[in-house]
């Protein structure tokens, strides 16, 4: 399979998982790491229902990010996809960088905040709906490896549409194919400035890992409409631009020697919960 590192054929996460985070990429280096769940809504039931039960849960993830405990999180719906599997129909990405988080996801506080201090029949409540409702498919944990944005990152319902490429390395090469992936930066950044998205991710599976596995690297782009997915008519000047002297071609035969790229899949943001930008952030 042929590895093309435009927004058509590296879209255009993951996490899965991903994550645009809304910390600037420029600030001194610290871990990111993304929460990615997949969920099956079980027959009889529909989306709709599954966006109610998770804006219950949303009200718990907004006190989270407001109080910094997590750096966002997402609901995401299934759009298309190559997998013929049907194994799921939306996923939830919940951002953090604290890895005290995973002893304690939900903390009394925040479930207080979110939903009283009678929250333990909230949590009854839910957790019989969750039953008949969904089937949590799987679970992974995503480290965030590189990314890009413009400036200032708008804000999510901005940037609806989630592309998500993942990649299977080749032979043990991570660490060639994260180096080769990471020189790719500059061009993405000038992607994202010349209008084709809004926020680009790289990311590693982190957890499960193992040589079962159908992937383990991702790609993500946000982008604020699907034109983006196939409309390449940027990636030629983009990449004279941002890589001058730099052979296209070769870059892309190395990316295609080290991985490929296993699935792709379109989503679209139903819910979000990050932190409310400052005053000034505001005015710009």
């Amino acid at each position: 399979m042929q590895t093309n590192p435009t927004f058509r054929s590296l879209p255009a996460l993951a996490l899965a998982l991903l994550f645009m985070a809304t910390t600037a990429f420029g600030q001194a280096p610290k871990k990111m790491f993304s929460e990615v769940h997949y969920y099956k809504i079980k027959p009889s039931h529909t989306l709709t229902e599954a966006r109610a039960f998770e804006n219950e849960f949303k009200k718990v993830h907004q006190a989270q990010t407001n109080e910094g405990t997590i750096d966002g999180w997402y609901m995401l719906a299934l759009n298309t996809t190559t997998n013929p599997n049907e194994e799921y129909n939306y996923i939830t990405i919940k951002n953090f960088s604290d890895v005290d988080y995973m002893d304690n996801a939900y903390p009394e506080a925040a479930l207080k905040k979110g939903w009283g201090n009678n929250y333990q029949e909230k949590v009854t409540e839910l957790t019989k709906q969750s039953r008949e409702l969904i089937e949590l498919v799987k679970s992974e944990i995503w480290e965030i490896y590189d990314g890009a944005s413009i400036t200032p990152i708008p804000s999510p319902d901005k940037l609806p549409v989630w592309m998500i490429a993942d990649a299977k390395v080749k032979n043990g090469q991570y660490e060639e194919y994260i180096n080769q992936v990471k020189k790719l930066k500059p061009y993405m950044q000038e992607r994202l400035n010349m209008g084709d998205g809004g926020v680009y991710t790289f990311a590693g599976l982190a957890f499960p890992w193992g040589s079962e596995k159908k992937y383990d690297m991702a790609w993500v782009i946000q982008m604020a409409n699907r034109k983006s997915m196939i409309d390449d008519s940027n990636a030629e000047a983009a990449y004279k631009k941002a890589m001058p002297g730099v052979d296209r071609k070769q870059v892309l035969k190395e990316l295609n020697n080290l991985a490929d790229v296993v699935r792709q899949e379109e989503y679209h943001l139903m819910e979000y919960a990050v932190k409310a930008p400052t005053t000034e952030q505001a005015k710009k």
